[in-house]
């Protein structure tokens, strides 16, 4: 080290067959690594590689076929949140890419690396061309082994090394097939396996309690729907002088028939609840290490913020926009609907975030679970607009008319909320363990991973 400078001697022999000499490559990290992997006898492994289709592609919202994007990989197991719906031919002119069980989806453009396994509840599906399918073909190999692997620093630090591009970077299908993976015992793969799938059972558990708290919530509104109604007639007056709002979307009849059914209940509007801001712009070059969490987008795609992965901004928070423990963070631009809650410690959100401050943080996970449900996500859709991507006004949303149910069901949905946030931290508890474990196999050895791993109760 020179002046905080890092400095690795690589001989002109030692260059990689693209002849690499950007220094980021040759990190002592990355060095450091391939040592490990070499000791371990890793290989690249037989599999198929493609990614999805490029260009246009057609809609469906009758279809039962899910197009997953990179957004879809970063949970570890594949979902479909904010998927669109394609028409069969797409699939059908596509089957090189159409999903099975246990294959894995990996991100090759933009935010490269987030890998996640495909489970039976997102099929039928299929990805776009950021997403890299990888369809194991060799025998010695668990799907889930690799996943943990593509997730550890290993195979993290060589996707990291080998990506390219300025603007925005990516990993070619090539170097996918090239990744090279120690091929350990099948009897630690066995237990990585094992702890993998039941992180997945937990995951599961945790969105059914989600489920069964919004079935509760929605069975408590009557709405009619009345399918005739197909137009929507406004005069000015009941119209654009009451919103300023001339766009046909927005006067859809389902948007009234939920509103009237809403009203004829117990209600108030968001705004009532509490405290509704938006978020503030930090610049990247206060970007570290260290400090307050800075929210963005990508942090609040589960029900709770990631607070782990958040980046970290070195600046005070005096007279900014900040976010609790008990707050919610909604989208602002782009994904407009996504709500999580902060479960942490207090952060800062960005300029695409606006916040969600209730009078009564007992209501949290409740406004949390009725913002996730069918009809927070249908006002969500009502009152965004859409030029280049849709945004929605912090305004707007405190316009949302929430139900107030009796307390006993307020409270049994708050309750399901909170079950569901336990079994999703054991379920991240448990790939963190997996992932250590395969860390610890490759630095040391195979049985020291596997003590550790008993010590841990898996």
């Amino acid at each position: 080290m020179i002046d905080g400078l890092e400095i690795s001697e690589v001989y002109f022999s030692g260059l990689n067959k693209e002849f690499r000499i950007d220094s980021e490559y040759y990190k002592k990290i990355f060095l450091a690594d391939d040592l490990f992997l070499i000791n371990k006898g890793s290989k690249t492994i037989n599999c198929f590689v493609t990614d999805g289709q490029h260009g246009y592609h057609e809609l469906d919202e009758t279809s039962p076929i899910h197009m997953l994007t990179a957004k879809n990989t970063k949970m570890w197991f594949a979902d479909i949140l904010g998927a669109d719906l394609i028409a069969k031919w797409v699939d059908e002119n596509n089957k090189r890419s159409s999903l099975q069980e246990n294959d894995l989806i990996l991100s090759t453009r933009g935010s490269v690396g987030y890998c996640a396994i495909v489970k039976p509840d997102v099929l039928p599906a299929n990805i776009d061309q950021d997403v890299a399918r990888i369809k194991i073909l060799d025998e010695k190999i668990f799907p889930e082994y690799l996943l943990t692997y593509l997730n550890c620093c290993f195979g993290q630090d060589w996707m990291k090394r080998n990506k390219t591009g300025m603007v925005q970077q990516g990993l070619s299908l090539q170097k996918v097939r090239e990744i090279p993976v120690p091929i350990l015992s099948r009897m630690f793969q066995n237990y990585i396996a094992d702890i993998i799938n039941l992180a997945y059972e937990k995951k599961t558990a945790s969105i059914k309690c989600v489920e069964e708290a919004e079935s509760l919530l929605i069975d408590n509104i009557e709405i009619n729907y009345n399918i005739q109604e197909s137009i929507s007639i406004k005069t000015l007056s009941e119209s654009f002088n009451i919103s300023g709002r001339l766009d046909a979307e927005y006067y859809q009849p389902k948007y009234e028939q939920i509103e009237d059914a809403i009203k004829k209940i117990p209600h108030a509007t968001l705004n009532l609840l509490g405290d509704i801001e938006s978020g503030e712009f930090i610049s990247e070059t206060l970007y570290g290490k260290e400090g307050y969490s800075y929210i963005r987008g990508t942090d609040i795609t589960s029900h709770c913020i990631d607070l782990e992965n958040a980046t970290k901004v070195n600046t005070t928070i005096n007279g900014l926009s900040i976010i609790e423990k008990g707050d919610l963070a909604f989208a602002m631009i782009g994904s407009v609907g996504n709500v999580s809650i902060n479960r942490g410690e207090t952060s800062i959100v960005s300029n695409n975030l606006g916040t969600i401050k209730p009078y009564n943080k007992q209501l949290a996970n409740y406004l949390l679970v009725y913002l996730l449900s069918d009809i927070g996500q249908t006002l969500f859709e009502k009152y965004q607009t859409r030029t280049a991507q849709p945004k929605i006004k912090k305004e707007d949303v405190g316009k949302f008319l929430v139900p107030l149910l009796p307390g006993e069901e307020i409270e049994f949905i708050s309750d399901k909320a909170e079950e569901s946030f336990r079994l999703e931290e054991k379920s991240k508890e448990l790939l963190d363990i997996a992932v250590k474990a395969v860390e610890m196999a490759i630095e040391t050895d195979e049985e020291t991973a596997i003590a550790w791993m008993k010590e841990q109760g898996v």
